[in-house]
């Protein structure tokens, strides 16, 4: 190889060159059809070596469909030392000497001829600043390779290598960039301006490496965090359930796929999962653990969604308050211009009805039949004598025996968010050393103004 560049003035062989670019002073191979095979076997036969012009094909052209037209123009005059027969065509061997380009093409019986033209490099560069350019290459290649396990094997090489253009033959097939820019590379005739769009382009290939790769580790960080909380929570599991086995108790009874499950609100959930979290972390032994089950139980068991309203029927209503009760027409008809308020209103808010009188008259039977005519759940708690406010708040859950509000436990047992809600008695309620329940009672009824 390395003999004296032949006169390309006449018409040379084209071999098409698929998905790859040739570079001056780079070793090849590559494949060929049967019938371009057997002239260049013939040729190397007769006198030892051959050579034929290399022009790469268009990214995207199909071996079958090779026109002209799909072939780059300049290309690399590619000194032939060994054809070897394979499946469907022939191994070709050889190594790139010098740029050219075809001024010519002919295409005859699916194989291509050109006159050509030589394109020399145009030497603008001093050997300081090539020796600078080429220690710099290395430097990428070896921040690149470093990255992949066993890439000795392929930098080794590199590092025999003194010329620029030999490093570029040798990298650019594995670099993973577009045909189009591999064949502008080849084009650049300045040996600064191509030496710099190859540093450039090293240079690229690296941060968007470098990118990747931490983007895969920051994303296998997260994988692992979470594979090793889930292993960590199973751990916690088991060795709960063992406690759990020593002690009769019966572990988180499923709370975090309970509360997963639920319709509960967002801030809500939140609330819960936290309470679960001292739970799990807590264990059965813990002084809390009861009043946290009991919380999450009553988080689990409220109505956190409405059922589905019934359109109120002024008409069903009337009939319904006819039925059950014989006179208080004044009372019935407040009730009824009640009922038609609220559906005018479309039931944007709660509202409050506030019945007075001696006892036995039918107020909290009223009550039952506004719930009827509504097609709502009914609800009543007895205020009477009820002296601590933590009967309408609820307890703190701190204290042992510790319960929810009288009007959270009507709502539970409602299982509905908007039923017709009775505080029966309200007048009875009595003020003592637990506090005063009629104010809790009415910042219950309306928190805004009080």
């Amino acid at each position: 190889m390395h003999s004296p560049q032949p006169d390309i003035t006449g018409e040379m062989m084209v071999i098409p060159l698929f998905e790859a670019v040739v570079y001056p002073k780079s070793r090849t191979k590559f494949k060929v059809g049967p019938a371009t095979g057997k002239m260049l076997l013939a040729a190397v036969n007769s006198a030892g070596s051959t050579y034929a012009v290399g022009l790469a094909a268009r990214e995207g052209t199909d071996p079958s469909e090779a026109s002209a037209d799909s072939l780059y123009p300049v290309g690399s005059l590619i000194e032939i030392a060994h054809v070897q027969p394979a499946n469907d065509g022939y191994l070709i061997f050889g190594e790139a000497v010098a740029r050219v380009k075809a001024t010519r093409l002919i295409e005859a019986d699916g194989l291509f001829s050109a006159v050509c033209e030589p394109v020399p490099d145009h030497f603008d560069l001093d050997e300081g600043t090539r020796a600078e350019l080429l220690a710099k290459i290395r430097a990428v290649i070896r921040d690149v390779s470093g990255h992949f396990q066993g890439s000795e094997q392929f930098t080794r090489p590199i590092e025999k290598m003194d010329s620029i253009d030999q490093i570029m033959g040798f990298v650019m097939p594995f670099l993973p960039v577009d045909l189009a820019e591999k064949q502008e590379l080849l084009e650049i005739a300045s040996v600064r301006g191509r030496y710099t769009a190859f540093l450039d382009l090293l240079t690229r290939v690296k941060e968007g490496i470098e990118i990747r790769i931490e983007v895969a580790k920051k994303t296998s960080d997260k994988v692992g965090k979470a594979n090793r909380e889930a292993m960590l929570r199973e751990q916690l599991k088991v060795i709960q359930d063992e406690l759990n086995g020593c002690d009769g108790s019966s572990g988180e009874d499923g709370y975090r796929e309970r509360i997963e499950r639920s319709t509960m609100p967002e801030e809500v959930r939140k609330k819960a999962l936290a309470e679960l979290k001292k739970l799990e972390s807590g264990g059965s032994q813990h002084h809390e653990s009861q009043g946290i089950r009991n919380y999450l139980d009553l988080l689990l068991d409220l109505p956190w969604t409405v059922e589905e309203k019934k359109i109120i029927d002024i008409n069903e209503a009337r009939q319904v308050l006819e039925s059950n009760h014989n006179g208080l027409e004044k009372v019935k008809e407040r009730i009824i211009q009640h009922l038609a308020v609220m559906k005018l209103k479309e039931e944007k808010q709660g509202s409050i009805l506030l019945f007075a009188g001696p006892p036995g008259t039918g107020k909290t039977s009223l009550g039952k039949s506004i719930a009827d005519a509504l097609g709502r759940k009914y609800v009543r708690i007895s205020l009477g004598g009820v002296k601590d406010e933590a009967e309408i708040r609820g307890h703190r859950r701190t204290y042992v025996g510790s319960l929810p509000g009288r009007i959270i436990q009507g709502m539970k047992k409602a299982g509905t968010k908007n039923p017709v809600f009775i505080l029966d008695e309200v007048d009875k309620l009595a003020v003592s050393y637990s506090g005063d329940p009629a104010s809790a009672l009415l910042e219950v009824l309306d928190p805004e103004q009080n």
